[in-house]
């Protein structure tokens, strides 16, 4: 058992929209594991592609949950890139 032992981040790719009163956040669908060794496991594309095939979502929700997907995995694979979003993990979830 691990308890107390950080085993992954759990990224969700989202949008949001701001209002008067609100801000809205819009799931994306797209998922990423972040282990604290710096890989990754991407999940839930399938989700993503049947619901542009479905027209749950735009083809512009879509290009753009593949555009942050992209971003973030970059980021993951930079050596400094994956330090800096560990440090920010860290200390958000203290």
């Amino acid at each position: 058992m691990n308890r107390g032992k950080l085993l992954y981040w759990y990224c969700d790719i989202i949008d949001y929209e701001k209002g008067p009163d609100k801000i809205t956040i819009i799931d994306l669908l797209a998922d990423v594991k972040v282990y604290a060794d710096g890989s990754l496991e991407v999940l839930d594309l399938d989700e993503l592609e049947e619901a542009l095939k479905s027209n749950l979502i735009t083809s512009k929700m879509y290009l753009d949950s593949i555009k942050k997907l992209n971003r973030l995995i970059r980021m993951i694979n930079d050596k400094n890139g994956i330090e800096n979003l560990v440090d920010y993990l860290l200390k958000t979830s203290e």
